[in-house]
């Protein structure tokens, strides 16, 4: 409009100036005018939904017919709308009289050219004035699509106007961007397409911009671009400069790099072999405590950061108390500290167990620290606890004093822990160790050796039970029976007498380190010492006159036969031999082993030890007390028997377990039960039978009711679990009233009448029937009905073909 204004102020003052103006020239500028106005308009957004709004109100047909799923009417496309306005405007054209300029419709051009669409360029340019595009236009154009990445349509654009001219003074500032916003694909893109060369300043500019935010991605695109542009960068003062400074600007940018970000930046700098950069960037590294990729320059450069640098950093990580930097650096640099700093450094580590690194830092120092001892004490305390010698031993080797108490405790430890060693190895590893140390083995560590083979020979004998076993008649070698088992005992006490002599002479050898070793503590001994007198007492039973050789262990253990020993021997015999013996050859049992210098001692208090022990754990009651009065000769027990053996009838009612009741209560005479000792026992019954309602335990548990007159207290509850319980163990677990008449509970109707449908539905109609016939529990008729509404028609008749043949005319069908 400002255009058509200008000209009619044109005409005016040329009338004013007397010049002559037909009404035609007039006439033109108000249409012009005018056309201007109506391409502006048209193209409007409040136009364009006029438009939008006249093409839904004119939709052939129905309406209704053209909405689509979300009720919605169907728009004009963009296409479409632009042809309706490029139709408008020829007809307002054609009216009018005059053409626009391509500058009123340069949207539609940009439009065509945009959209490859050369047909319409025409088209819209045959509406122009000029009929052409203006000079430079397509220029323009091709810079936008190369800016935005358009490649496919700038090279459309190329093919269909091939007088396009592009130029460096066109493309340098597109290259400029690219490279500011890291867009290198871009820049490739436009290089390959114009085949003009990037400028080498435009390059360097780039390397100095992705230097100031150094990080990985950015060398990347360092490197991309020397690969894009084939211009290296140059060394300026300013890319000296922001290398020298490359750690402390990535503290500050929170940024870090990797040692394969080092290797980009020598291969576009050459930072490895110029001697410069090289020392300072090691030395901005170590001044931003960037070990790992310090010591990546370090080991790569031809140069390195003098060792008084280093030290100066040793001074201040020193008093940070940052002493695993300490010893990376040494490790790195091989430079040495202050022999203070390095003994700060040398304990830290002391404490972490590193010794690797312990043992590389005390070759670079060239001298040994000054151990902290409590550092040393305090790793020592660890390392023995678990029984780690040859830890110890490269202390030792290290200069570090290592104290005698825990030499003792890290070599004990070690034989206990060892399982797996064969003895003659770990005893010659122990003495390595003790030999290392420049010590000599503790009265304790022998008896730890002497302990550790007493356990072995334990275990030894115990597999020759095992393996001498006759397995027809179920009997060990320690129940010698004539005509069953005699030719595996005397196998057995063979072997066993074969493992004595060895064990007895490397014990004599052991004890040389120590010959006032005190075993008597010794719980391996003591077990050694109850199995060879049992064995004896078994071989009393054979007639046998070639004992074990008892008194030769003692006398080489130095420990006696303790009243202990005897006990669980006499104990262990009497459980293996239960039969009716008679009384003459259990006396010459004991007459026998003790003639022959074994001495078995079974006093009175003895006695009744083993009593009570038999009473309280052993099987066959009758048997064993009958057997144990035969062995000593002693007919009485304390009173303290008879309290074990009620206690063990009183715990068997509990665990519903009436095995050994008669003969107990036959010992102890009857029992009487308190009402707490009732309240157990029926709390015991509820308990066993909720977790195993077997017949065992019901039929068991029924029989110590009647016995002891006591009453379980069940919930209804528990008797539910203990009926779920037992009818999930089998279909013919079908009288689940006995349960419920133990418990004194009523049976629950509703879980007995599922079980019983759940077996017809199965066809387990026998199970069924005994059930029915236990609990007398049948389905009325409305539960006949609602049992049968779950079947098909086929099904129902099978149903009730089961449900009359189980409850007959209970059923409640026909």
């Amino acid at each position: 409009m400002k255009q058509a204004k200008d000209k009619f102020d044109g005409l005016v003052q040329r009338i004013q100036e007397g010049d002559t103006v037909n009404f035609g020239q007039m006439e033109e500028i108000f249409a012009q005018a005018f056309l201007s106005r109506f391409l502006k308009d048209i193209s409007s957004e409040s136009n364009q939904k006029k438009t939008n709004q006249f093409f839904q109100e004119h939709l052939a047909g129905n309406p209704e017919n053209h909405y689509d799923e979300y009720g919605k009417l169907p728009e004009l496309s963009s296409d479409q709308q632009m042809h309706y306005e490029l139709e408008l405007t020829r007809s307002v054209i054609s009216t009018l009289g005059v053409r626009p300029t391509t500058d009123d419709l340069s949207n539609y051009i940009e439009r065509a050219v945009q959209m490859n669409d050369w047909e319409l360029l025409d088209n819209v340019l045959s509406l122009t004035q000029e009929g052409t595009l203006r000079e430079g236009t397509l220029e323009e154009i091709a810079i936008q699509k190369l800016e935005r990445g358009n490649i496919d349509s700038y090279r459309n654009l190329k093919e269909n106007f091939p007088d396009i001219r592009i130029d460096s003074p066109l493309v340098n500032p597109i290259y400029e961007k690219m490279i500011f916003e890291g867009n290198l694909r871009g820049v490739k893109e436009t290089k390959n397409e114009t085949k003009i060369p990037i400028p080498a300043k435009t390059c360097q500019a780039g390397y100095e911009q992705y230097l100031d935010r150094i990080d990985s991605f950015s060398i990347k695109e360092m490197l991309e671009l020397r690969d894009i542009s084939s211009i290296a960068p140059l060394i300026s003062r300013k890319v000296k400069s922001d290398l020298r400074n490359l750690y402390s600007n990535l503290e500050v940018q929170q940024r870090t790099l990797q040692t394969e970000d080092l290797d980009n930046l020598d291969e576009l700098f050459g930072i490895y072999s110029d001697s410069k950069l090289a020392v300072a960037v090691q030395r901005s590294a170590i001044e931003a405590d960037q070990i790992k990729v310090f010591g990546h320059v370090y080991r790569n450069s031809t140069e390195k950061i003098p060792q008084k640098d280093v030290r100066k950093s040793y001074a201040r990580w020193d008093k940070a108390d940052k002493s695993e930097i300490v010893a990376q650096v040494m490790e790195i640099t091989k430079a040495a500290p202050t022999r203070e700093i390095f003994s700060r450094t040398a304990s830290v580590l002391l404490y972490r167990g590193d010794l690797p690194r312990l043992r590389s830092l005390a070759s670079i120092d060239g001298n040994n620290p000054g151990w902290e001892q409590d550092a040393v004490d305090d790793y020592s305390t660890s390392l023995a606890a678990e029984g780690k010698i040859s830890h110890l031993e490269k202390l030792s080797k290290l200069g570090m004093k290592i104290r005698e108490e825990y030499v003792h405790t890290a070599a004990g430890n070690f034989i206990a822990k060892r399982e797996g060693f064969d003895f003659e190895a770990l005893e010659e590893r122990v003495g390595d160790f003790y030999q290392i140390l420049r010590m000599k083995p503790s009265a304790e560590v022998t008896g730890a050796k002497i302990g550790r083979l007493t356990s072995m020979l334990n275990r030894s004998i115990s597999n020759a039970i095992g393996k001498f076993k006759h397995r027809d008649y179920n009997l060990d070698p320690l129940t010698p029976i004539q005509g069953e088992n005699i030719g595996l005992h005397n196998k057995f006490k063979s072997k066993v007498k074969r493992f004595l002599r060895s064990y007895i002479s490397k014990t004599k050898k052991i004890k040389k380190e120590n010959p006032d070793v005190n075993l008597q503590e010794e719980d391996s001994v003591n077990e050694l010492y109850s199995t060879c007198l049992e064995i004896a007492l078994a071989q009393a039973l054979t007639s046998d006159n070639k004992y074990i050789g008892v008194r030769e262990l003692s006398n080489t253990l130095g420990v006696p036969v303790s009243r202990e020993n005897v006990r669980t021997a006499v104990y262990n015999h009497i459980r293996r031999n239960s039969g009716d013996r008679s009384k003459d050859d259990s006396i010459r049992v004991l007459a026998t082993v003790n003639k022959a210098g074994i001495e078995i001692e079974v006093d009175t208090e003895v006695h009744n030890q083993v009593a009570q022990d038999l009473v309280s754990r052993a099987k066959n009651i009758g048997y064993t007390l009958n057997n144990l009065k035969k062995l000593t000769g002693k007919e009485e027990f304390s009173q303290d028997v008879y309290d074990a053996a009620r206690t063990r009838a009183v715990s068997d009612l509990t665990e519903v377990n009436l095995s050994e009741y008669d003969s107990l209560v036959e010992f102890t005479g009857e029992i009487t039960l308190s009402e707490n000792e009732k309240k157990k026992i029926g709390d015991g019954i509820v308990y066993k039978l909720k977790k195993d309602p077997s017949y065992k335990y019901i039929d068991t548990a029924k029989k110590i009711i009647e016995m002891t007159e006591i009453e379980p207290y069940a919930k209804p509850g528990d008797l539910y679990t203990m009926v779920k319980n037992y009818f999930e163990k089998t279909y013919w677990n079908t009288e689940p009233s006995k349960i419920a008449r133990v418990v004194g509970q009523k049976l629950n109707q509703d879980q007995v009448f599922d079980r019983c449908i759940e077996l017809i539905d199965d066809g387990a109609l026998g199970p069924a029937k005994a059930l029915y016939k236990d609990t007398g529990f049948h389905p009325t008729k409305q539960g006949a009905r609602d049992i049968l509404s779950e079947y098909n028609s086929d099904s129902q008749k099978v149903m009730i073909k089961r449900l009359n043949e189980v409850f007959g005319s209970k059923s409640g069908v026909r």
